[in-house]
C-alpha cells in the first residue's frame, strides 16, 4: 500500500517529479555554502502544535510537497545586507526552475511599498497626511455621507486602515479579461463593489484594500504620472529593485522569468496567473531579494546610514502605531529596543510573508506560487528565527478546551463576508468539534484558544483565528476572521 506522500506524488506527477532535481540546483556555489551552514532548510516546524505532542522537524523539500507548492523563493537580510537569496522548485508546469530573480506576485505586501510611495510625497511637501483626501483628487471624489460629518477620510487613515471604508480585498481578472481603470474600481465597475465610507473615519481599524486604491489614485493625480511609472521612478529604481514592477498586466519583457500560479492541489490556475487593477493594494510583481532591498532602504534611512532617498523622519512616520498596532503600511510590533514591521500577502496562487527588525536590519522574505504556500512561508520563517535566535515568529503550543455539543451548536451556520456578499464560510459541528468550511481550502477543524474567552477559536492547521461576535441574546451574530475580515451570520 502506498504511503500518503507517494499517493500525492503519483496524483500530481507534473511537478513533483522535478522537485528533487530542482530543489538545490537554483543557486550559486556561494549560496549553497551559505544554505548548508545555516541549517534552515532542515529545521522547518509546524506553526501550531498540541502541547502534549512531540516536536517534529521537516525539510523544506518535504513541506513544499506537503503544501502542494511547486516553487518557493526566499531572502534573508542580516545587519542590513542580503546574506541569502535562493529559489527552489519550479516556476511553471514545464519544470523551469525558480531562481533568486524569478518574479512572484507580492499581493498585499504591495501595500507597505505603496505607502512608502505616498510618504515620499509627504517628505517633499506635496501632500499632507491629515487633510481630507478629496482636495488631492481631480477626476474622482469620495462621496461624503452621515459617517463623514465629523471626521474625514485622510491619507493617514487610508494607510492605517482606519478610514472607515469597505472593500477589504479584490479578486483578480483572467488574461482575456479587460482590466477596469482605477476610477472604475472605485465606482464598483468590475468584480468588486463600489468604495464607500461605512463607518466613522478614525474610530475603528478595518482592513481595506480599497483605501490603497484611493492612495494609488491620489499619487496619480498629485504627480501627473501613472502609478506604476511614479513607483518605478521614485521608489523601485532608487532602491535598486530592478526585478520589480507594478505593471498590470505585466509587460512581456518580464515573462521569461515569471512564476506561474498554482491552486491548492498544485495545478496551474486559469491563465497561469491573474491580473489586478488594484495595483497599490496588491499589484506588485517582485522577488524576495528586491523586497530585501526595500527593507534595507528603510533600515538605512532609520539608522541614518543613508538618507539620500528617505529621511529618518519619513520612516518614523511609517512606523508610528495607530489602532490595532498598525503603522502607515505595515503592522508594527515592539520587541525590546527594536521594532518589527511585518505584512503578508495573498493573491490567487501566490502567497508571501515578510518581517524585518528596523534597528538591527534583520529580515526574512518568503514567497510561494501555490494556494497553500502561506503556511510554508511561515514555517520557513520559524526555522530562520530558531536558527538566528530571532523572536519575530515562534511556534505555538496550545491546550485545547473541550466543550460539550450543546455549547457548540449555537455557532453553526453560514457567515457571509460583508465586503463581498458572494463569499461565505460555514461553521459546522462534527464529531464534537467545530469545523470551518471555506472556498478553495476544503474543511479545517477549529480549536478554542487557551486562556482566552470561549468566543475565540483557532484553526490548528493554518493558525488562522476566528472571533465570534455575540449578540445580546447570547447567540452569534457574525465573526471576525484572521483579525481582519468581518462576516455576518445569515
Amino acid at each position: 500500500m502506498m504511503s500518503p506522500k507517494m499517493r500525492m506524488i503519483s496524483k500530481y506527477p507534473f511537478w513533483c517529479f522535478y522537485l528533487n532535481l530542482l530543489l538545490f540546483a537554483c543557486h550559486s556555489p556561494a549560496q549553497k555554502a551559505a544554505a548548508k551552514s545555516s541549517g534552515v532548510e532542515d529545521g522547518l516546524v509546524e506553526k501550531l502544535v498540541l502541547a502534549n505532542e512531540p516536536k517534529k522537524t521537516f525539510t523544506l523539500e518535504e513541506r513544499m510537497s506537503h503544501y502542494q507548492t511547486p516553487g518557493f523563493s526566499i531572502a534573508i537580510v542580516k545587519s542590513g545586507k542580503i546574506v541569502l537569496a535562493k529559489g527552489y522548485g519550479q516556476k511553471n508546469k514545464k519544470g523551469d526552475p525558480v531562481n533568486s530573480e524569478t518574479l512572484f506576485q507580492a499581493a498585499s505586501i504591495s501595500k507597505p511599498v505603496t505607502a512608502l510611495g505616498v510618504l515620499k510625497l509627504v517628505q517633499t511637501g506635496k501632500v499632507d497626511l491629515d487633510v481630507p483626501i478629496n482636495q488631492y483628487l481631480k477626476e474622482y471624489q469620495l462621496e461624503d455621507n452621515e459617517f463623514t460629518k465629523t471626521n474625514k477620510v485622510t491619507l493617514r487613515r487610508l494607510l492605517t486602515h482606519t478610514a472607515g471604508l469597505n472593500l477589504g480585498g479584490f479578486g483578480g481578472y483572467l488574461q482575456n479579461e479587460e482590466l477596469p481603470s482605477t476610477i472604475d474600481v472605485l465606482l464598483g465597475i468590475g468584480n468588486s463593489p463600489k468604495l464607500e465610507v461605512v463607518e466613522e473615519p478614525g474610530t475603528r481599524w478595518n482592513y481595506s484594500g480599497g483605501g490603497y486604491v484611493l492612495v494609488q489614485k491620489i499619487i496619480e493625480d498629485v504627480t501627473g504620472l501613472s502609478f506604476e511609472v511614479y513607483m518605478e521612478t521614485e521608489i523601485l529604481k532608487p532602491l535598486g529593485m530592478r526585478r520589480s514592477t507594478f505593471q498590470q498586466p505585466i509587460d512581456s519583457k518580464w515573462q521569461q522569468n515569471l512564476s506561474h500560479a498554482f491552486d491548492a492541489e498544485g495545478n496551474p490556475i486559469d491563465g497561469n496567473w491573474h491580473n489586478y487593477a488594484a495595483k497599490g493594494a496588491g499589484g506588485l510583481w517582485t522577488t524576495p531579494s528586491d523586497l530585501g532591498k526595500w527593507f534595507t532602504g528603510l533600515h538605512n534611512a532609520y539608522m541614518k546610514k543613508d538618507t539620500t532617498i528617505f529621511s529618518k523622519q519619513t520612516i518614523e512616520l511609517m512606523l508610528t502605531k495607530h489602532l490595532r498596532d498598525w503603522g502607515l503600511g505595515p503592522m508594527i510590533i515592539n520587541e525590546g529596543k527594536d521594532i518589527i514591521l511585518t505584512h503578508d500577502g495573498s493573491n490567487a496562487g501566490f502567497k508571501a510573508d515578510f518581517f524585518g527588525y528596523i534597528k538591527s536590519g534583520n529580515a526574512v522574505i518568503a514567497m510561494g506560487n501555490a494556494e497553500r504556500s502561506s503556511d510554508l512561508c511561515l514555517e520557513y520563517m520559524l526555522s530562520v528565527c530558531s536558527h538566528y535566535g530571532w523572536n519575530a515568529r515562534k511556534q505555538r503550543a496550545i491546550h485545547p478546551i473541550i466543550l460539550k455539543n450543546d455549547s457548540l451548536l449555537r455557532y453553526e451556520g453560514v457567515y457571509r463576508w460583508i465586503d463581498r456578499s458572494s463569499y461565505s464560510v460555514e461553521i459546522q459541528l462534527k464529531n464534537e468539534q467545530l469545523h470551518i468550511a471555506y472556498a478553495d481550502d476544503g474543511e479545517s477543524r477549529l480549536l478554542p484558544l487557551e486562556m482566552i474567552d470561549l468566543e475565540n477559536t483557532l484553526n490548528i492547521e493554518t493558525g488562522q483565528t476566528v472571533q465570534f461576535r455575540i449578540g445580546e441574546n447570547g447567540q452569534p451574530t457574525g465573526l471576525l476572521w484572521r483579525n481582519r475580515f468581518e462576516f455576518v451570520k445569515e
